[in-house]
């Protein structure tokens, strides 16, 4: 009984020693310049997402150009939608209606940092009065 007891306390001091301590990384970096203080590393950018739009010269539907794509980073689309089922395809109904609501979200400086779509109020989904067999 005292020999688990004893190998469990060990375990559990060995694992909260490891995580405790520095990082490797600074500790070795205390030890080649003993005088200078650790500085954090810079932070790393974001990586850069690979798409395919972005810059493609876009053409109707007779060929004519209409100009070039840009992707607008950090602006949200959302959908107002009590479903959780296909939201893409609801999303692309609400978009080509145009009956559809559009509202536009702008931070304090005016910036535009998302869109609302809201299908027409005759077009909402109905709410579902009931929750259980029995309440039918």
């Amino acid at each position: 009984m005292v020999l688990p007891k004893m190998g469990a306390s060990y375990m559990i001091k060995k694992f909260a020693d490891e995580m405790m301590a520095e990082p490797k990384a600074m500790v070795e970096a205390a030890l080649t310049e003993p005088f200078q203080a650790a500085k954090p590393a810079a932070p790393l950018p974001p990586p850069a997402e690979q798409d395919e739009f972005d810059g493609q010269t876009i053409s109707d539907e007779a060929g004519q150009v209409i100009g070039t794509a840009r992707r607008i980073k950090q602006v949200a689309f959302y959908l107002v939608s009590d479903s959780y089922g296909d939201l893409y395809h609801e999303l692309e109904e609400c978009m080509s209606d145009e009956e559809s609501r559009r509202f536009l979200l702008h931070d304090d400086r005016g910036r535009l940092t998302g869109v609302i779509y809201a299908p027409h109020p005759d077009r909402m989904p109905v709410k579902a009065n009931a929750f259980r067999a029995d309440d039918i």
